[in-house]
Formats: structure tokens, C-alpha cells, sequence
């Protein structure tokens, strides 16, 4: 019986830790989207005017602003945009941006 008992408990901490792990990664991916790719105070953050044309994807919009500086991670803008529902609903137009900004 104290050897069932054992394994059981081994197995609870086993899965605490698992959890503990993923609640860490997931807490620091959203840390990562949510922060401005700028942060030097001291220092402006260049704007730019970007063009989304017809047909613009979220992943093609993603890579070319990190390209640019103006996001840290192509792929965390890629799953924000699905997890907000709005990786097909890009509006075409203009739009002055700025590393300094939060998604």
C-alpha cells in the first residue's frame, strides 16, 4: 500500500511541477507580446508609414514589421492575431507605426 501511495504522490508533484512549467512559459510568451519592441527611454522610437495592400497576410505583415523593428516576434503577433480573431479581418490602409507601441 505505501508503495502505491508513493507512486501516487511522485506522480502529484510530477504534474505540479508540469504545471508550474507551463503556467511560467505561458505567462512570459504574453509578457513578450504585450511589451513594445522599443524600450530605451533615451532614445526615440523611429515611426513609420506601413502599407497593408489587398491580400496582405497576418504572417506576411508579422515578418516584414519585425524585419523592421517594430515588433519583437513575427510568430507571437501571428498567434495574438489568431487568439483575438482577427487573423483574416486585416484592414487594408496606412498606418503610421512606431516600435514604442504595444500591440
Amino acid at each position: 500500500m505505501t508503495r502505491v501511495r508513493s507512486r501516487i504522490f511522485l506522480s502529484l508533484i510530477l504534474l505540479l511541477g508540469l504545471s508550474a512549467l507551463t503556467a511560467f512559459a505561458t505567462y512570459r510568451f504574453w509578457c513578450q507580446i504585450a511589451s513594445p519592441a522599443h524600450l530605451d527611454i533615451n532614445t526615440p522610437a523611429t515611426e513609420i508609414l506601413y502599407l497593408v495592400t489587398p491580400g496582405s497576410s497576418v504572417r506576411r505583415i508579422a515578418e516584414e514589421l519585425e524585419q523592421q523593428k517594430i515588433v519583437r516576434s513575427a510568430y507571437a503577433i501571428r498567434i495574438l492575431a489568431r487568439w483575438q480573431g482577427n487573423a483574416n479581418r486585416m484592414q487594408v490602409g496606412e498606418y503610421e507605426l512606431s516600435a514604442s507601441m504595444s500591440p
